[in-house]
């Protein structure tokens, strides 16, 4: 939910933007691009985020409407409303996507719900309305964590995400337009069909959001170590985000990239991606 909501959608907007504005149009240096990238992706990746309460008069370029017909919707199915949560890391490494998610909770405490949009600001807003990144990030997500160690989630983030997730999180993306009923559907039919083949898939229960936080801290140390592992950016996934003009550059730039991950940490290269 939260360790994955922003990051991706935020590293895709940049990492996007930097590659068809830059590489693909000006042809720089790739080593420089880099270092930016590994960068970035060092600083998401090194360990649990920090996080604090919002307060959405604190985003004026955030409109609300999506937040508030999220809240509706999933108090009739009885869920409740936790709290409005940043991330400050990703906040530091992005400051132009800087948003803040609504966060809920099943009644049952089984699943964890959360709501948010990105509206970019500074020159990535420019690149927005150039139509060079998306222009809806409004989603809605559902999450399990289970007694085995392994999470589901499930969301409308279909094209928006990017970045693979370890093998022990499992992520159902469905397109933007889906129906909020039939992505909470899909989510419970898999927690169905999962606890189902194994006692081992029961769900561990969040009541507060000092519990949804904790587990968010459990998936990030498990996404963590993975990214770590796999040397942070895949080639597939620079391939994924360049698109057709940046191409050219990745096998450059993925080199360079790998260099840097083999100076930062002697030892054997990145396992390949699973």
């Amino acid at each position: 939910m939260i360790s994955t909501i922003w990051l991706y959608a935020a590293i895709f907007a940049v990492i996007f933007i930097i590659l068809r504005l830059v590489l693909g149009k000006f042809n720089p240096a790739a080593g420089g691009m880099a270092k930016k990238i590994y960068s970035q992706m060092e600083q998401l990746y090194s360990g649990r985020h920090e996080y604090r309460l919002a307060r959405p008069e604190d985003f004026p370029h955030i409109q609300r409407a999506h937040y508030d017909i999220c809240e509706a919707w999933l108090k009739e199915r009885g869920f409740r409303t936790l709290g409005n949560i940043e991330d400050l890391v990703l906040t530091k490494v992005y400051p132009n996507t800087r948003t803040y998610l609504r966060a809920f909770v099943s009644a049952d405490g089984t699943i964890a719900a959360a709501c948010y949009d990105v509206s970019p600001t500074g020159w990535m807003r420019l690149a927005k309305l150039a139509g060079l990144m998306e222009s809806n990030y409004r989603t809605l997500e559902f999450e399990s964590e289970f007694q085995n160690g392994t999470f589901l989630r499930t969301s409308n983030a279909k094209g928006r995400q990017q970045l693979d997730e370890p093998p022990s999180i499992t992520q159902n993306l469905l397109p933007p337009n889906t129906p909020f009923e039939e992505i909470l559907e899909q989510h419970v039919q898999v927690m169905k069909e999962w606890r189902a083949t194994d006692e081992a898939f029961t769900p561990i229960i969040c009541k507060t959001l000092d519990d949804v936080l904790q587990s968010q801290h459990r998936a990030m140390d498990i996404t963590c170590a993975w990214r770590k592992e796999i040397g942070y950016l895949t080639r597939e996934e620079m391939v994924r985000m360049a698109g057709p003009s940046g191409q050219n550059m990745v096998d450059k730039i993925m080199r360079d990239v790998e260099a840097i991950h083999r100076k930062k940490n002697p030892g054997p290269p990145p396992v390949p991606r699973r």
